[in-house]
């Protein structure tokens, strides 16, 4: 009886603990996002020690969320896949290219059904770097938006196996027909490397930045509509520094994008605090946001939902292996005023950029995904939630484990006293004369 009771109690304790921990993804870069629902996934990226990663795994953003103890659970476990670009179209997350390992890159086109989680991989038998049929030759470090009307999604740029710059055409797959077109015009710009790709209502993805790029003030612009390139020199209002492993994110109100993060163009140092491009009179801005500053990332992800922009992994400088984050920083950009948060209540959305989840509302995007946003929560009620929730948990816990060990100890006490009135027969004590009566003679 005892001993059975010594082993439920470490079982209750394991369970316990079992709701309380979550998944620990570890520090990594060169990976991506992407918002479907209320769930923000993220698929494997780089470890210094292990290389490409393959696990799925995501936040609900329906739940109470701090930044600083971010809750993680695993979806699944696929293939080793980094410095990928991706997209969401409707239920589905489009992935292209990428390091698959630690040597050589791919061209294969991976799809994630969110509904039923199917994962559905299209390779080609190309291994070389030039496009065969349209089909892309293998890259990394390609930026990816989707046109979520035309069902297109649009890359550019990279780099191939051998570190050069992959062609400069740009190419389109056809969600519709599961088919690749390749672009190719007189005017094409040369090709860029993590830089970012930004698509806006009116049709045009806007490329900033990247390795081979010395000045962000040099935009290169593609029409999806009128099927041009051109080339825009913006405003640089203050020493904007040109970067490179950066995000890009479109705010709600498609007036300006917000650059974050990436290391400065041959200096390869972090850069801090923001750059704003106003998108109506293309002039870049310096911003430092209020509240604590966090440790500037290059090659992280970035998602807007409602009036936050969640930043999550990425690296610090480059070089060691002592350098990969797992870091989650949530930047409030409510009213254009910019703060960094910790904890807040992202709610359910009730309107998402197409490029991040539903397709089927505006043109909008950024690389990486985003989503459309709202009014943020009172973070002081939020904290209450949190701590009300973590309390009850560890309570109902703690209370079980205390009676079951009450109702255990009871219960041995019960049976030890059955067993003496066994062992000492049927004897019983007469207490007017304190003379032992046996019964049974």
């Amino acid at each position: 009886m005892r001993s059975s009771g010594k082993l439920v109690v470490p079982l209750l304790l394991i369970l316990l603990i079992k709701c309380i921990i979550c998944y620990n993804p570890g520090g990594r870069r060169e990976l991506q996002s992407a918002l479907i629902s209320n769930k923000l996934y993220f698929y494997g990226g780089w470890d210094y020690s292990s290389g490409g990663l393959g696990d799925i795994f995501y936040i609900d953003l329906s739940q109470p969320f701090d930044s600083s103890n971010p809750t993680f659970q695993l979806q699944s476990m696929q293939a080793p896949k980094a410095a990928y670009s991706s997209v969401v179209y409707k239920d589905e997350i489009i992935i292209f290219a990428g390091s698959g390992d630690k040597i050589g890159m791919v061209n294969d086109l991976v799809i994630i059904n969110e509904t039923n989680f199917f994962v559905n991989t299209t390779t080609t038998k190309n291994s070389s770097n030039s496009n065969i049929n349209g089909w892309p030759a293998p890259r990394r470090w390609h930026p990816a938006v989707i046109d979520s009307i035309k069902a297109k999604m649009y890359i550019w740029g990279g780099e191939d196996s051998s570190g050069s710059l992959s062609d400069a055409a740009l190419y389109n797959f056809d969600l519709l027909t599961y088919s690749w077109n390749v672009n190719t015009l007189p005017n094409q710009p040369v090709g860029r490397r993590q830089h970012t790709a930004t698509l806006i209502p009116d049709g045009k993805i806007i490329f900033i930045g990247g390795m081979n790029t010395p000045d962000i003030a040099q935009l290169d612009i593609y029409d999806t509509i009128a099927n041009q390139w051109s080339q825009k020199i913006a405003i640089k209002s203050g020493n904007v520094s040109a970067r490179y492993g950066h995000t890009a994110t479109l705010t709600p109100n498609n007036q300006s994008i917000i650059v974050y993060g990436g290391l400065s163009y041959n200096l390869n140092q972090s850069i801090g605090g923001i750059a704003v491009l106003d998108l109506t009179t293309y002039i870049w801005t310096n911003y430092t946001p209020s509240g604590d500053q966090p440790a500037s990332p290059n090659l992280h992800t970035a998602a807007i939902y409602k009036n936050y922009i969640i930043f999550a992994f990425g690296a610090y400088g480059i070089g060691s292996n002592n350098n990969y984050s797992s870091a989650v920083n949530i930047l409030d950009i409510s009213n254009n005023k910019y703060k960094w948060v910790n904890l807040v209540l992202l709610d359910t959305p009730s309107k998402q950029n197409p490029e991040a989840t539903s397709p089927n509302n505006t043109k909008t995007g950024t690389s990486p995904n985003s989503m459309n946003t709202g009014t943020p929560p009172n973070s002081l009620n939020t904290g209450i939630v949190v701590g009300l929730i973590i309390v009850s948990v560890f309570s109902v816990g703690f209370l079980a484990i205390i009676g079951y060990l009450i109702y255990s100890r009871n219960k041995d006490k019960h049976d030890f006293e059955s067993l003496e009135s066994k062992e000492s027969g049927n004897e019983v004590i007469d207490e007017s004369n304190n003379e032992v009566i046996d019964n049974g003679k």
